[in-house]
């Protein structure tokens, strides 16, 4: 913040009253005024406990938001260690199919209508009544 501004006053000594329930303090007497002094006393002790009690809560709130943050950026790095995972897995499998089909020389298309399937996916045999076709995905 920019520094404060000094205001220059003219004309001497300037009082400033205030204001209550219709009368400004140069106007009440003395048990007036200790009555107001307490009341402004007890309003700022209500203005201060308010003050720490919303300030505890923003704390609360910014512990939780942190932690959230943690939490979901944990969670979106296992995801990404899960997904990358997942993609080496398929490969290895996709590899080691095209190696077992290459040394046992088998086809694309076998005939295997003796066998069930019972697999689903995209490696599972799709049967067409006369023979089974395996697709690799």
């Amino acid at each position: 913040m920019p520094p404060k501004a000094k205001s220059k006053k003219k004309g001497g000594n300037v009082k400033s009253s205030t204001v209550m329930d219709g009368l400004s303090t140069e106007d009440m007497s003395k048990d007036q005024l200790e009555e107001h002094i307490i009341h402004l006393r007890e309003e700022l002790d209500r203005e201060q406990e308010e003050k720490s009690y919303f300030q505890l809560e923003r704390d609360k709130i910014q512990a939780f938001w942190e932690i959230s943050k943690r939490n979901l950026d944990k969670t979106k790095a296992e995801l990404r260690n899960r997904s990358r995972e997942r993609d080496e897995a398929e490969e290895r499998h996709r590899v080691e199919i095209e190696v077992f089909w290459t040394v046992t020389g088998i086809h694309a298309t076998l005939n295997f209508n003796e066998i069930p399937s019972t697999g689903t996916g995209p490696m599972a045999p799709q049967h067409d009544g006369t023979a089974t076709k395996w697709y690799c995905g």
